[in-house]
């Protein structure tokens, strides 16, 4: 029986480089994942239940080891997809490198600023009673989604690098996550977060300013630099 016509098979030795940190990315993700993985699906699931209450905004409470560990594979699993997306299975060439890092370094930025933003938004809404939901528990809810797109961007590697996707269809999959967590989000914010507490108007400036407007920024920047690289 020949053996699978693999993408990454046809690239250098040093492809190895990039199947072992996306192997170890999978197994760190499964190990951190696994043990809480119905309070991750419950947690998932209440998004797309309109009528939900605050009570419903739960999320795994692990050590902070663990907390630490799945933080840093969701980071590094979005430079993962860049690379499968565009087909650079070896670290060892300088483009490869550059979306390692640029990949991981933009990751972070965008987790640091949008947890900036919850924190002072919500906290001041929380003040003037604008919002049910204490900011920290808010803040808890986007680290456990941080957690389900980096999942779900490795996942998306995963596809790519084993099945050979062509580019078009790679960036669809790709460009699927971002909708799919913000879709969960805008009813999430919508049922438990400010339970009509606000006017249609305040509610479509808190989703440009926390919500559309990170996104709108982030992906033209990000299609820039693929470009330039």
């Amino acid at each position: 029986m020949p053996f699978p016509d693999f993408p990454f098979l046809q690239e250098t030795p040093w492809t190895d480089w990039y199947l072992l940190v996306l192997i170890a990315a999978v197994l760190v993700m499964v190990v951190t994942v696994g043990p809480e993985r119905e309070c991750y699906v419950d947690s998932v699931a209440s998004m797309f239940r309109y009528r939900s209450s605050d009570t419903e905004i739960v999320y795994p409470s692990g050590s902070v080891f663990r907390g630490i560990a799945v933080f840093i594979v969701s980071c590094v699993s979005f430079p993962l997809m860049l690379c499968s997306v565009e087909g650079e299975y070896s670290f060892e060439s300088g483009r490869g490198k550059i979306l390692l890092a640029v990949g991981t370094g933009f990751a972070l930025l965008f987790y640091v600023i949008k947890l900036i933003l919850y924190t002072s938004v919500n906290g001041h809404l929380f003040r003037k009673q604008k919002i049910t939901v204490k900011p920290s528990r808010w803040n808890g809810f986007f680290n456990m989604l941080f957690t389900v797109a980096g999942c779900m961007f490795l996942t998306v590697a995963l596809i790519v690098t084993f099945l050979g996707l062509s580019r078009f269809y790679s960036r669809i999959l790709a460009f699927s996550v971002p909708v799919f967590i913000e879709t969960g989000v805008f009813y999430k914010l919508k049922s438990a977060l400010f339970k009509n507490k606000v006017s249609g108007l305040g509610f479509f400036y808190y989703l440009c300013a926390l919500e559309f407007s990170p996104l709108a920024l982030a992906i033209p920047v990000l299609m820039w630099v693929l470009y330039q690289i």
